[in-house]
């Protein structure tokens, strides 16, 4: 995942792991964490990790059980993580 912050020109790369598995649901909730975390103050790469953890855990969890694809995948389940900091960073400044 790349992102670009204009306000001082850096880029920035998170990595996550690759899951087979596609699910509805799973941009919106990305955004939605990465849009809150900004409002309660965390910078653009510690959002940007936050979400990817969350969302990668939400998928893990809901690819590992027999829940149909079309019904999305089970955010409500990991919704804890989103309430403690972020304790391993994956994100990379980008030069």
């Amino acid at each position: 995942m790349l992102a670009y912050d204009r306000t001082d020109g850096r880029f920035w790369k998170v990595a996550c792991d690759y899951i087979p598995a596609n699910y509805p649901g799973t941009g919106d909730a990305f955004a939605i964490v990465v849009v809150g975390s900004i409002l309660q103050g965390d910078s653009l790469p510690i959002a940007l990790d936050r979400a990817v953890q969350c969302v990668s855990i939400a998928i893990r969890a809901t690819f590992e059980h027999t829940h149909p694809a079309r019904e999305g995948f089970l955010l409500e389940r990991v919704l804890d993580t989103l309430k403690g900091p972020v304790v391993v960073s994956s994100y990379e400044l980008m030069e």
